[in-house]
């Protein structure tokens, strides 16, 4: 029974569009044999790789995992930000777009997360302030989105369905680990103001390509 659920498990893997969120505590550089097994194997076309810290500190290994990926031929390569209230939006987009590689033309993702040590503001200040972060990166030239989960959401903004229309027109990534690779649990996994998202993280910590890393995503 269970050779039949992992046969159907992989076949969809390698019919849908796949990606890797990594883990930079665990592995701060993942091997090309990684990402070679994970783009021949498992047909994975995207790389996640956190670039800035809840610290605000900058990954010094992003680029050497954005090249190995790249010789790998997994074309698309996202970065993601986790978003901590005591930084400015200024100094949070500067210290991002000063660290992305050369040629870099993925998604920066906002990680919005529910630690208390995360959020000093009101909550009537933190969309607003997500608000600004969005547009302070967009003017350095970002591709930007928000990446969370409906139970961090509530916590840090107040309502499931807070938000506002600006950030409804940026890509929503959202966190829903049933290891279904589809979107058909939005309509009660969702939040904020997005009708349709961008990205599913469904997989949760595993075990891939002798690896561990931070999720498997649909997209």
């Amino acid at each position: 029974m269970k050779s039949i659920y992992l046969l159907a498990f992989l076949i969809v893997l390698a019919s849908a569009n796949t990606g890797v969120f990594l883990r930079g505590d665990l592995y701060p550089v993942y091997l090309k044999s990684f990402f070679k097994c994970a783009a021949s194997n498992y047909n994975v076309n995207l790389t996640v790789l956190q670039i800035w810290d809840e610290k605000g500190n900058i990954n010094k290994d992003f680029l050497s995992n954005f090249i190995n990926s790249k010789d790998a031929q997994i074309n698309n390569f996202d970065a993601s930000a986790a978003v901590n209230d005591t930084f400015t939006p200024e100094a949070l987009c500067n210290g991002v777009a000063g660290a992305l590689p050369r040629n870099f033309n993925g998604t920066v993702w906002f990680e919005i997360q529910d630690k208390q040590s995360l959020w000093s503001r009101n909550i009537s200040d933190r969309v607003p302030y997500l608000e600004n972060i969005t547009k302070s990166c967009r003017s350095h030239g970002l591709k930007v989105g928000i990446y969370s989960y409906a139970q961090a959401w509530v916590s840090v903004f107040g309502d499931q369905e807070a938000g506002s229309d600006l950030l409804k027109a940026v890509p929503l990534w959202y966190v829903n680990q049933n290891d279904i690779p589809n979107f058909n649990d939005f309509h009660y996994a969702g939040f904020g103001p997005w009708d349709v998202p961008t990205m599913k993280n469904y997989g949760g910590s595993v075990l891939f390509c002798a690896f561990n890393i931070r999720g498997l995503n649909f997209f």
